[in-house]
């Protein structure tokens, strides 16, 4: 992202939010046009005529209200530095999230993170890496933290 943009999105005025994501009784308010410009199935959502285009209102369960707003700052910020004091388990779940929603950017940016902290891991965390990297059929994540 640009250094000039990253800013002017990190403190957006909330009278201009226009959607908001509902996930169990946590609410945040969102840009529609930042959702859809971070992902393809926002983008997508925002410009059909489903319910949750006219009303504003996007209900997920896929996700926790904590790895949602941690998504959320990423879109609005593309900070990688900030998105490096997450713990593992916490990038292994915005990788997810971020695939199921089409944002590859966080996608990969996690994998990176993960694979750039395979050295100084624990055996439980290379395990629950691998374990990660199996499951998703993630070959770039074999490649990296398991040797030929």
């Amino acid at each position: 992202m640009d250094k000039w943009f990253a800013p002017a999105l990190s403190c957006m005025d909330k009278q201009f939010f226009d959607c908001r994501i509902i996930i169990g009784s946590k609410v945040f308010e969102c840009h529609k046009i930042i959702l859809a410009c971070a992902s393809d199935v926002f983008k997508r959502m925002m410009l059909t005529e489903c319910k949750e285009s006219i009303s504003g209102d996007i209900f997920l369960d896929n996700v926790s209200p904590e790895t949602f707003e941690i998504f959320r700052q990423y879109i609005y910020s593309y900070n990688l530095v900030k998105l490096n004091e997450h713990e593992n388990a916490t990038l292994m779940d915005l990788y997810i999230f971020g695939n199921q929603w089409l944002v590859r950017s966080i996608s990969n940016d996690c994998m990176q993170l993960l694979i750039e902290r395979v050295n100084t891991m624990k055996v439980e965390e290379l395990i629950d890496l691998f374990e990660f990297a199996y499951n998703f059929d993630t070959l770039i994540f074999l490649k990296n933290i398991w040797p030929p």
